[in-house]
């Protein structure tokens, strides 16, 4: 619960809720901002984070060895995929390991 109440009152997009809670978690953290907001739940943002708990990052670990490896492969990763998250998912794999 504590996940959801955070998620609500955070900044991310619905896209990028529904990809780190999956599609139901999403929907309710979106509802639960809502009534934090005393607004009504938006069609729109719920599409969003159904979408967003549909995509699969692109990058594999396997992409960056070994060039990269332990702590550096995992920031590298992050990084990307943060960047691909904050896309609206639409960088594709050459793009983000052009970055």
């Amino acid at each position: 619960m504590q996940v959801l109440r955070d998620t609500a009152v955070s900044a991310q997009p619905p896209g990028a809720i529904g990809y780190s809670l999956g599609a139901t978690d999403a929907v309710a953290a979106l509802h639960l901002r809502a009534a934090f907001l005393e607004q009504p739940v938006d069609p729109a943002d719920l599409a969003k984070a159904k979408g967003g708990a549909g995509q699969t990052f692109p990058i594999r670990a396997a992409d960056f060895m070994p060039a990269y490896q332990g702590a550096a492969l995992g920031e590298r990763l992050r990084k990307l995929e943060n960047a691909w998250i904050a896309s609206a998912f639409t960088l594709t794999k050459s793009k983000l390991m052009r970055l």
